[in-house]
């Protein structure tokens, strides 16, 4: 008699025991689901805040909404459609649509901490972005603000143009019929800036451009690390097995995790070498970097704290300044208010003003806040969990302790109560009327 043959005695053998238990397993799983689906349904705290019942049983909704590139657009729609500032987007999660309350989710004494369930997908554990803790945060944040001071910048203002004189005569060169990818482009002279100023030594991108596409897997890079996010947040056991394959077999992936892998090592390489300056006393004393204000760092922090300032630093950046500037060309009325202000102040484009200079032109300022804020160059979730006191109310209605709660520059920005009826369009005009000073605090550039 075969093992997988019933026993005369009557027993059940080990092959038919186990489909018994996998059957009784299912059967629980699935008892199991439908009873936590009715608790979130009915029971559950945010139960009776409005939003789609879908949403409400699983936070698989709110991946694949993310997954269409245009969630804030879809939770645009609901909050009109369910006529509240207040809409749940995942059984522990409300999306608000209420300017009001942005100071009090994301000012540097809110007691509302970070979700670290959220801020774990972006795969760099404890840099000042992602850092939970708001002690830590708070010693990491002071460690690398004043480098992006004024002062720091106005210094920096030879080398930043310097980027830019490479870029334009790249441009120059090309033919009257030729294209040019310019957020490519400008996606290149902010690496090469931002690489400057961490490390003290530039990736100089520009010195190697071959075609007018300005493409490079080093550039896909940077796309893969946004579309990573999503997935590594709703998918954890991705980021455990990225982080755990070989490099060699991460090559042969695709071109685009090749080009993260190169990028990676680009970037660990720069910061190896600061140190190593560091250590034998080749460091730049006239150049300050980032890094300068970083060596007490553990190497996984400074690994990882590395790859934060490079990505947030350059591709938020370049992404302003193209669709800025694709703005500006596309309304030939503002173009030439711009033109006219900048011939006036610069009548020698070779000898351009300091940054004192530029802050006094009072259209040029306006294009430029104008830029940040229709860009959203971080459109996004940045999610907060509610503390357990003060009570926290929006709309008259009390969001229990615990709960997830997230705004987004796509709700600050488009705002008609603080923008007016034209929100929705680039408008440089609107930073000089008389109320343009109080505007400021509703630019959302976290």
């Amino acid at each position: 008699m075969s093992q997988w043959e019933p026993a005369r005695d009557g027993h059940v053998l080990p092959s038919r025991q186990f489909s018994i238990w996998a059957l009784r397993l299912a059967l629980l799983y699935v008892v199991w689901m439908i009873s936590k689906a009715v608790y979130n349904i009915y029971f559950h705290p945010l139960a009776r805040f409005p939003g789609r019942r879908i949403a409400a049983i699983s936070p698989w909704w709110l991946y694949l909404q993310g997954m269409t590139r245009q969630p804030e657009e879809i939770f645009e729609k609901l909050h009109k459609e369910y006529q509240s500032p207040l809409l749940r987007i995942a059984p522990n999660e409300l999306h608000i649509d209420d300017p009001a309350v942005y100071s009090t989710l994301y000012s540097q004494t809110s007691p509302f901490l970070k979700d670290p369930h959220f801020y774990a997908g972006f795969n760099a554990p404890a840099t000042a972005f992602t850092e939970a803790n708001p002690s830590l945060h708070k010693e990491r944040r002071k460690l690398i603000q004043g480098n992006f001071s004024k002062q720091t910048v106005q210094n920096a203002g030879r080398t930043i143009q310097a980027k830019f004189d490479v870029m334009s005569a790249i441009i120059r060169r090309m033919g009257p019929d030729d294209s040019i990818n310019f957020h490519n482009a400008l996606r290149w002279v902010t690496v090469d800036i931002i690489s400057e100023f961490a490390f003290g030594d530039s990736f100089d991108l520009l010195q190697s451009i071959k075609e007018t596409s300005f493409e490079t897997n080093f550039l896909k890079a940077f796309d893969l690390v946004a579309t990573s996010v999503l997935h590594f947040t709703f998918w954890p056991i991705l980021r455990t097995i990225t982080n755990s394959l070989p490099q060699a077999l991460a090559l042969r992936m695709s071109d685009e995790v090749a080009g993260f892998v190169a990028f990676n090592n680009r970037v660990q390489l720069a910061r190896r070498r600061f140190y190593d300056s560091e250590r034998e006393g080749k460091a730049k004393e006239d150049q300050p970097t980032i890094f300068d204000q970083l060596r007490g760092l553990t190497e996984q922090q400074s690994a990882a704290e590395a790859i934060d300032i490079m990505v947030a630093g350059s591709d938020t950046t370049a992404t302003t300044l193209a669709i800025g500037t694709y703005q500006i060309l596309s309304n030939s009325e503002i173009a030439s208010k711009l033109n006219a202000e900048l011939d006036g102040a610069i009548p020698d484009p070779t000898d351009m003003p300091d940054l004192q200079t530029l802050e006094k032109l009072d259209y040029l300022t306006a294009c430029c806040k104008e830029s940040v804020r229709f860009a959203m160059a971080t459109p996004g979730r940045l999610p907060r969990i509610v503390p357990p006191s003060p009570p926290f109310v929006v709309d008259g209605m009390v969001i229990p302790p615990g709960s997830v709660v997230r705004m987004s520059a796509h709700t600050m920005h488009y705002d008609q109560s603080i923008w007016g009826e034209n929100a929705r369009e680039f408008a440089p005009e609107r930073w000089l009327q008389a109320n343009a000073n109080t505007l400021d605090k509703y630019l959302y550039c976290s």
